[in-house]
C-alpha cells in the first residue's frame, strides 16, 4: 500500500506565503497613511486602524483589495488619544500574527500607542524589531 502524496495547490501556497501587514493611524498621520498606501504592493493582505477624534475626519484612502481599514472614532467612545487604535491593534496582532512568520510588517503611523503595541509585538509575540516600522 502507498502513501497518498498531499499536494498543496498554487493558491494555498500563495495565500500561506503571503505577508501580513498592520497599520495604525490617527488624525495627525493620514498623509503618512496615503503614501504608505501608495506604496504597498496590490497582494498585500492584512488590517488598518485609524483613530481620528470624530466622524468628520473619516475620508476615502486606496488599499490594495485584500487590506481591511478600520475608523475609530474616539468622540463615539470617549478614549484618549491611541487608545482605540492600540487595543484594536493589539486584538488583531494576537489573533493574526500568533505563527511564527517572520516576513509580517507592522507601521505604527500614531505616536500615542507605537511604544505600548511596539513593545508587545517584540516580546508578546516574538515578532523582530526589523519588522517594525514607527514614526
Amino acid at each position: 500500500m502507498t502513501n497518498p502524496i498531499r499536494r498543496v495547490s498554487r493558491r494555498a501556497a500563495a495565500r500561506a506565503a503571503r505577508v501580513q501587514v498592520l497599520v495604525t493611524a490617527d488624525e495627525t498621520s493620514l498623509t503618512d497613511l496615503e503614501l504608505l498606501a501608495a506604496t504597498l504592493p496590490l497582494c498585500s493582505t492584512g488590517r488598518v486602524f485609524v483613530e481620528v477624534a470624530d466622524e468628520s475626519q473619516i475620508t476615502t484612502i486606496d488599499l490594495p483589495p485584500r487590506m481591511t481599514m478600520t475608523w475609530l472614532d474616539r468622540s463615539a467612545r470617549a478614549a484618549e488619544a491611541g487608545q482605540l487604535a492600540g487595543r484594536a491593534a493589539l486584538a488583531w496582532a494576537n489573533e493574526m500574527l500568533c505563527d511564527d512568520d517572520n516576513a509580517n510588517r507592522v507601521y505604527l503611523l500614531n505616536g500615542a500607542s507605537a511604544e505600548h503595541l511596539q513593545r508587545h509585538l517584540t516580546i508578546g509575540l516574538s515578532l523582530g524589531a526589523d519588522r517594525i516600522h514607527a514614526r
